[in-house]
C-alpha cells in the first residue's frame, strides 16, 4: 500500500503558483521574481517537491538566457534543488527533468 501524499503547505503552494507564472513571462526580471518567489515557498514548505522543482528549472533558465549574475552559484542552487525535489518525491518525472536541466 502507497503512503498519501500529504497536502502542501498553503502558503508556499501559493508562492509556487505565483512563481510560475512569473517563471513564464520569459523575461529576465519575471525569472529573477520566480526565483525568490520558489525560494520563499522552499523556506515555507521545505518538503514541498514542486517549490525544488520549480527553482531548480528557474537556475537552468536563467544560466541559459544568460540572465544569472553568478552561474556558477546558480548552478549549485538549482542541482542542489533539484536532487531535493528527486529525494521528496522520486517518481515525479518533473523532478528528473529538472535535475537534468
Amino acid at each position: 500500500c502507497e503512503a498519501r501524499r500529504r497536502l502542501p503547505e498553503p502558503l508556499a503552494w501559493d508562492l509556487v503558483r505565483r512563481g510560475m507564472w512569473h517563471f513564464h513571462r520569459i523575461a529576465r526580471d519575471g525569472h529573477r521574481a520566480a526565483r525568490e518567489l520558489f525560494r520563499q515557498a522552499c523556506a515555507a514548505d521545505p518538503d514541498l517537491p514542486e517549490a525544488h522543482i520549480w527553482l531548480a528549472r528557474t537556475s537552468a533558465g536563467l544560466i541559459a538566457y544568460g540572465w544569472s549574475g553568478d552561474p556558477e552559484a546558480a548552478v549549485k542552487e538549482g542541482m542542489e534543488a533539484a536532487s531535493r525535489a528527486i529525494y521528496l518525491d522520486g517518481k515525479d518525472p518533473y523532478a528528473h527533468y529538472a535535475f537534468a536541466s
